[in-house]
């Protein structure tokens, strides 16, 4: 297997954090986390062709899940300003996104995201703090403790 190098044009130099695939490789997802001014780009070909998504929102990206068809997309950041540390879900492939907040109107540092093929299963980790599921798609959300 050959490796090839697939980003956004012009963004080499970022500091990725995290990235999703959907099940037919076609949705890609990819974080950029600089600092408060970081990025969320999707390719719908594969990376051969970028746009960037979420621009109206100056974050610190670090996680992201996607679907099996790359129709539902969630992606956290970090706590480094009042309202940052925020989970946004897109249910029609990263057109558009609504703010979800598993743990209440609260920051999180969120760390990690995984989502089932159907995205109806989505497990959310915030640092320092505990994981959150859901199994409605994102509407509602349980605290998980460990060893439950």
């Amino acid at each position: 297997m050959d490796w090839i190098e697939k980003q956004p044009a012009g963004d080499s130099n970022e500091s990725w954090q995290s990235s999703a695939v959907s099940a037919s490789g076609k949705t890609i997802v990819a974080l950029s986390g600089a600092g408060g001014t970081g990025k969320v780009w999707r390719s719908t070909d594969g990376g051969q062709n970028w746009t960037q998504i979420l621009s109206s929102y100056s974050k610190q990206w670090m996680c992201c899940a996607v679907n099996s068809d790359g129709t539902r997309i969630i992606a956290g950041a970090l706590f480094t300003l009042p309202n940052s540390g925020r989970l946004y879900l897109s249910t029609d492939g990263g057109e558009s996104f609504g703010e979800v907040q598993p743990a209440g109107n609260l920051d999180k540092n969120w760390t990690g995201a995984a989502m089932s093929g159907d995205g109806q299963y989505i497990i959310v980790a915030a640092y320092g703090d505990y994981v959150y599921t859901s199994d409605d798609y994102g509407e509602t959300w349980t605290k998980r403790y460990p060893n439950e």
